[in-house]
This record gives structure tokens, sequence and C-alpha cells, in this order.
């Protein structure tokens, strides 16, 4: 199912220039680049890849392949990837530049989420119905329940950006959507208890004191244990726009603890279509990944923020006080190893090869595993991160 893929002699470039950009306060490490592993190159040109993990390490992965088909693939702990399973196509699917499916675990079951809505460059319009759906499976992706509409207004979705996060029976969804005043760009939230299989009404958690926040850049979501939601956006307040965090709580219907991330500004006239990342590290304090200008930098809850080196496109998973950021910089991959603000070890920087609009995963164990496009090419690239 799975062949080694050759590294592009581009990474030791990559690398010089990322380790230029690093803290001064650091010490930077450069261990060797692991050996990228290639998935589904069968299926063709792949996109837009997102990964899911269980308690157990069970792995769950959406990806969009030729004709807008959204796969699905399992790897059971200790074992390779199953082949991939096919929900099914979608035409008008919402796919590229961080729009596509999201997946996720609630319990045993595997909730797959997407917007079927993408700009017809012929008639220079948005097609498909615009709405956001939720799937679920209970048999690994065999087969999958019939589409459930998760958004309110028929075709609010149409902007194509949203983020999913579960855990156990409680999924939430968010995404952008105009409805409603002041006319602008909203973040909507849906929630399910039952696994996926419903949906209480949609409602909007933000509003810009500006009318409208960031209208292509999509948002991040992780769920704590208690249900707890941490939501990561891309703002637009007086013309800057930064990234924001904010807390939404299990019976809540509007964010709280609303704040900016790092200590400076970014005035800019038109959206990066850029949103970063959002994961939960030790006692569920949010780490926040997200680009300001041409830098990637990292924020751990309310402290300062880390620059990580030139780039874009960055996401991140974590486990305990371990995390792993990954972001594209030339065509190049790279990724750094993080602790939580009381460790002491220094960061660890790695140039991992060509790819694109990376997903990772924090792995039960002492990894984790990363998976990203190829553009241009056919399958998938993946890389397992030793802590």
């Amino acid at each position: 199912m799975s062949t080694h893929l050759p590294l592009s002699f581009r990474c030791t470039f990559a690398l010089c220039a990322l380790l230029s950009c690093a803290p001064a306060q650091e010490a930077p490490t450069t261990p060797a680049p692991p050996t990228p592993q290639l998935l589904f190159a069968e299926l063709g040109a792949l996109a837009q890849p997102q990964l899911a993990v269980r308690a157990d390490g069970a792995l769950a992965l959406a990806f969009v392949g030729p004709k807008s088909a959204i796969h699905v693939a399992v790897r059971s702990p200790g074992a390779d990837w199953s082949a991939p399973r096919l929900l099914g196509e979608e035409p008008n699917l919402a796919a590229g530049m961080r729009r596509g499916p999201r997946i996720a675990w609630a319990g045993e079951a595997l909730v797959v989420s997407y917007i079927a809505s993408r700009f017809d460059r012929e008639k220079r319009k948005v097609v498909g119905t615009g709405n956001l759906y939720a799937r679920r499976s209970t048999d690994g992706g065999a087969s999958w329940s019939s589409p459930v509409q998760v958004n309110g207004g028929a075709g609010s979705a149409a902007e194509g950006l949203h983020a999913m996060a579960a855990h156990g029976d409680g999924v939430v969804i968010v995404w952008l959507d105009p409805r409603g005043e002041p006319q602008g760009m909203k973040l909507f939230a849906a929630r399910s208890e039952d696994g996926g299989k419903s949906f209480a009404k949609d409602v909007p958690i933000y509003t810009s004191p500006s009318k409208s926040i960031c209208e292509c850049c999509h948002p991040s979501i992780a769920l704590g244990a208690d249900g707890t939601t941490r939501v990561l956006w891309r703002n637009q307040i007086d013309g800057h726009r930064d990234m924001f965090v904010g807390t939404l709580g299990p019976k809540e219907n509007q964010l709280v603890a609303v704040e900016p991330c790092g200590t400076k500004r970014w005035k800019l006239p038109a959206c990066p279509m850029d949103g970063g990342g959002l994961a939960l590290g030790a006692s569920e304090l949010p780490i926040s990944v997200w680009r300001r200008e041409s830098l990637i930098y990292a924020t751990h809850g309310a402290t300062r923020e880390l620059l990580l080196g030139e780039g874009k496109n960055a996401a991140v998973a974590a486990r305990g006080s371990h995390a792993l950021v990954v972001w594209e910089n030339d065509g190049i991959l790279a990724c750094a190893s993080l602790d939580s603000p009381s460790a002491e070890r220094s960061i660890v920087l790695r140039a991992l090869g060509a790819g694109a609009y990376a997903s990772v995963a924090a792995l039960p164990e002492d990894s984790f595993l990363v998976v990203a496009e190829r553009p241009r090419e056919r399958g998938l690239a993946a890389w397992r991160i030793k802590d």
C-alpha cells in the first residue's frame, strides 16, 4: 500500500532559511529529516488531508481525490492504513486553501463534515448548495449515514471554511457565515450530543466590533474533556487582521475570554487566506500557531509569542507538554517541536520535504504523524516525527 519517497534536494536550503528566522533566545537543533511515506498514489492527485486520532491511537484520514470525491482511510494501532473508502462524490465540494472535509472520532464513530460550495471559473460565480453537511460511520468507513445539514440558513456556509472537533459523543462545528446584523462575516457554531447523528440549532458565537471578521481564513477549534471549546480565527478590527482565541462554554452561545494572539498588530487591506492552527496542551492550555506578515508564530495560552520562522499554512498537534508545529516555506514543509512554557528543552527544527497543507496528529506513544499534499504529484506524503 505504501512506498518511500525521495527527499527534495531543496530541504537543506529551506532549513537554512528557517534557522535564520529562529528566535535568538533559543538554540535550535537540526536532526536529519525523516524519510516520508507515499500514501494512496493509485488514486491520483490528492488534496486537503485531515487527520483524527482516537485515544487508543487509531487514526482516521480524510482527503479529496479526483472528481471531488471524499475518501476516508483508517489505521488501527499497530497496523497499516486500510484501503481508502469512498464517502461520496460532491461535484461542488469546497476544497483547496484549507477548504475541504474535516474528520473526527466521536467515541467509536467517525464523523466527516464538508461544505458543498465552489467558485466556478467559467460561470464566474459560486455554485453548489452552500450548505455544511455531516455524515457518520460506525463501521470504520465501510458505510455512511445520509448527510445532515448543520447550518440553519440555506446557502449560508458558502464561503466553504469550517472546523470540527469531537470528544466522546460531543461534536462541535464552527464555520464562517454572513447571516444576521450587522452585515459581514461572523463565526457560527452548532453542537451534537449524539456523536454527530443530529445537531442543535446553530448560533452566531462571535461578531467583530468592525462588523466582519476576516472573510477568507479558516477557523480552528479544540474541544476539551468537559465540552469547553477553544476557537481560533482571524479577526478584522479597524483594518487589523490578527488571530484571536476565544472560549465557548459547554452550554454557552457566545465566545468569552476573547484575546488577540501575539503582541503586535497586522494592518492589512485584504485577507491573507491563512488561518493557522490550534491544539490543547498540558492542563488543556491552548497552543495557537499563526502567521503575521510572512512569519509563523506560536503562543502557549497567554504567554509571549514565539517566532518559529518564515512561512504560511501552519498546523499543530499536542500531547501533554509536547507539541509539533508544521508549516510551509517556499514549497518545503518544516516542523518545530515545542514544549510547554515550563519545560526546559529547546526548540527542535526540521525540514521535512516538499509538501503543502499539512495536517498533524499526536500519537499516544512518543511521536506525531504529519500528512500533506504532494503538489503536482500523485498520492499524499506522510512523516512520523519522534518526540
